[in-house]
């Protein structure tokens, strides 16, 4: 059994919140053209669809792979998936499709289906942000061995021990291990430390090639996430074996937990305006999980679950959270309620396939068996049929 409750009441959208466009069952069938309602967000889809003749869930890398983007149900783009067909290899933001592929020996990064740059060598893009029309990665080497920090392709800063912080999956940061603000694009790396006979990690935060701030090895016992935000350094922390601490600068502050809590997961979140953290624990008493999202005045939102959690989003003052049964989805939950039990087993090959935005929710579900898949918006199911995986949805 699954709860969530949060410190005021919520009421659920109103059907009204739905857009136009979503409430035409089918709508997404063969990819139908719909006219784009005014003023309202458009639902763009990105996946990775094979040739019929593929049975990708036994070969993933098969070769003829693309990646599509949908707009609104329409089919706007597809594009090569290259050789190594990863969905960390492709990214929607602002309105393009942005892929990039490698033989080992370069890497080329693509708008559009467009070659946009290429440099040497072979890097997986953590970090990606368009600012001001230049393109800022940040790419973990092959076999972890280094760090590279570009713009437009054109190294800017490197280090070849260093092991980014961060990564694409995470919807609360648009650039993944990449973050900007007006003084700049920052990002975070760690560096192996051997202190006391102890391997340890020393946290280095970056604006471009300038180092800013330096997290040492021994600090603390763990550091679960190192982020800036609205200029400042922030680092989430344990000092000791139950003080959870979010530190601003050099400021710590305690973070609640309960007495009988086991922190398994957690990472800086940015909500309304505010650093927050996002995590999940479980309650070995209770055999329980709990998901929630909290500060230091205590937890903000929460869900609780036998099982797993697979992801989970606020939204409005209580949690989206969607459960694991034995690697499938279990069950999702709105407002506290569990949506109506799914009829196929299902899967989801990212985060990024969960998104509450505005009033909206969305999941994008891949069929763990055969081809149809599934996508709900506000609670409304739309089957999409094609030989592949949603990897990620968007409202723009």
């Amino acid at each position: 059994m699954l709860l969530s409750w949060a410190l005021s009441a919520c009421e659920k959208p109103a059907s009204s919140h739905i857009p136009r466009y979503l409430l035409q069952q089918d709508r997404f069938a063969a990819y139908v053209v719909i006219p784009e309602p005014e003023h309202e967000p458009s639902l763009w889809v990105t996946g990775i669809q094979y040739p019929d003749s593929v049975s990708w869930r036994d070969h993933p890398d098969a070769p003829g792979a693309r990646v599509f983007l949908l707009k609104d149900g329409e089919e706007v783009l597809s594009v090569p998936a290259g050789d190594q067909v990863r969905l960390e290899r492709h990214r929607f933001q602002a309105g393009h499709l942005w892929t990039d592929t490698s033989d080992g020996n370069e890497t080329i990064v693509y708008c559009d289906g467009n070659e946009r740059f290429r440099f040497p060598g072979e890097e997986l893009l953590l970090g990606f942000l368009v600012v001001d029309g230049q393109v800022h990665t940040l790419g973990q080497r092959q076999g972890r061995d280094g760090i590279c920090y570009r713009i437009d392709g054109v190294e800017v800063f490197s280090c070849d021990e260093g092991t980014v912080v961060g990564s694409l999956s995470e919807r609360a940061w648009r650039g993944g291990a990449l973050t900007a603000d007006e003084g700049g694009v920052y990002y975070v790396y760690k560096v192996p430390v051997r202190t006391y006979q102890k391997l340890d990690w020393e946290y280095r935060v970056m604006r471009g090639a300038e180092p800013v701030h330096v997290i040492l090895a021994g600090t603390a016992e763990t550091v679960y996430d190192v982020r800036v935000f609205q200029g400042q350094v922030y680092s989430l922390q344990r000092r000791g074996l139950d003080s959870l601490m979010l530190v601003a600068g050099e400021t710590p502050h305690f973070i609640p937990q309960f007495m009988v809590e086991r922190v398994c997961s957690c990472r800086l979140y940015p909500l309304d305006g505010t650093l927050v953290l996002k995590g999940y624990s479980r309650l070995d008493a209770a055999e329980v999980y709990l998901a929630w999202l909290r500060s230091e005045r205590g937890i903000m939102h929460n869900a609780v679950s036998e099982r797993l959690f697979l992801e989970w989003q606020p939204e409005g003052t209580t949690l989206t959270a969607i459960d694991l049964q034995e690697g499938l989805v279990g069950s999702i939950w709105r407002g506290g309620k569990e949506l109506e039990a799914l009829s196929e087993p299902y899967t989801m090959a990212s985060p990024l396939c969960l998104l509450c935005q505005d009033g909206l929710l969305a999941i994008g579900l891949t069929n763990a068996q055969s081809r149809d898949h599934l996508l709900l918006v506000n609670d409304i199911p739309f089957p999409v049929s094609f030989n592949g995986y949603f990897c990620s949805l968007y409202f723009e």
